[in-house]
């Protein structure tokens, strides 16, 4: 049977594709062959032909790190007192809001900041700090409206839950963590102090800020 020049088009056409999606797809990156040594002249002169194999291994940098969604104050602790958020728990755990705690000072919970991965660059370590655009007057604050402010402090905790350093304009770091150590934590201390001052009332309102936590990989010196 003979072909009209436009079914020979299309045959040559369908069998040019069927040999593409025929070819077998190789594997880019190393050749992982053979490679042949020609040691006739080694075994002449009694000498050693030598052959090298070149050998790798690959690790890809990661890292998880989590912080407390929300550190929430309470509700009307009123003038002249404190309101404390304990950041303690883990990562799965949800933290609770302030409320009396039947002495008159206002407590509650959150969870604490955590490292849960940390595959880093020898040498290097991840660096977890805080941003302190929403800090004044040396302390960090929520604010009502545009310019009613209530300050609070952010410190660290030790494991036996003593406070330590806190975080301040000079002093941001919250966590390091250097290469090799894969996980890693830091519990915090939130501290409200509401109105304060003899005959003072406090203003009503909803009162919002925010911590902005910040990660880097850093050299480790």
């Amino acid at each position: 049977m003979k072909l009209t020049k436009k079914a020979a088009a299309l045959l040559l056409a369908a069998s040019l594709a069927v040999s593409v999606c025929a070819m077998p797809v190789f594997a880019t990156g190393y050749n992982m062959g053979s490679t042949s040594i020609d040691n006739t002249n080694a075994l002449g002169s009694g000498g050693v032909a030598p052959g090298n194999t070149d050998v790798y291994y690959k690790v890809t940098e990661s890292y998880q790190w989590s912080i407390p969604t929300t550190i929430d104050f309470g509700v009307n602790a009123g003038a002249n007192n404190f309101s404390t958020v304990n950041a303690t728990l883990d990562k799965d755990q949800d933290g609770k809001k302030a409320d009396n705690d039947g002495t008159g000072e206002w407590k509650g919970t959150a969870p604490k900041v955590v490292v849960s991965k940390n595959v880093i660059g020898i040498g290097k370590k991840l660096q977890i700090t805080v941003n302190t655009d929403s800090y004044d007057n040396g302390e960090f604050y929520v604010l009502s409206g545009t310019s009613e402010k209530l300050f609070y402090t952010v410190t660290k905790l030790d494991d036996t839950g003593a406070t330590g350093e806190k975080l301040s304009k000079t002093n941001t770091g919250v966590l390091s963590v250097p290469a090799g150590t894969d996980t890693a934590y830091q519990a915090l201390e939130f501290k409200l102090e509401t109105a304060k001052g003899k005959n003072v009332s406090e203003k009503a309102g909803d009162y919002k800020g925010v911590v902005i936590f910040q990660s880097k990989i850093v050299d480790n010196t």
